[in-house]
């Protein structure tokens, strides 16, 4: 097939245009979408919608908003910590006042909502 030749070599001298030409005819080969959960397994993406609304909420029965209060010390540099590696976020800045004795700190505290969890 002389015809089906010449169309051939034409295609194929454009180069990047024949890339891109024949691209859009490749199978799409799917992969099987997955999650690492809070404990470190894959979890499968049928899984989200529940792994998503466990983490919509705070352990424990905490509350959504929390403000932690103390002297201004490692013991309340901890606290904040902990309530950060639970999943909390900083609500703002700090605020700072001296009681006549001790500085004294406050800081709030969010819980992300659902739709700002990984990926989201």
């Amino acid at each position: 097939m002389p015809g089906h030749r010449q169309d051939r070599q034409a295609a194929t001298s454009h180069g990047a245009r024949h890339e891109s030409e024949f691209a859009a005819h490749r199978p799409l080969v799917l992969q099987r979408q997955v999650a690492i959960g809070d404990d470190g397994r894959d979890v499968d993406c049928g899984e989200l919608p529940e792994m998503l609304a466990r983490m919509s909420a705070p352990p424990d029965g905490l509350p959504i908003y929390r403000v932690l209060t103390g002297p201004d010390d490692v013991a309340f540099c901890h606290r904040v910590s902990d309530a950060i590696e639970l999943g909390y976020r900083l609500y703002g800045g700090p605020a700072v006042t001296f009681n006549g004795e001790q500085v004294i700190v406050a800081q709030a505290l969010i819980w992300p909502d659902a739709s700002e969890a990984p990926g989201g």
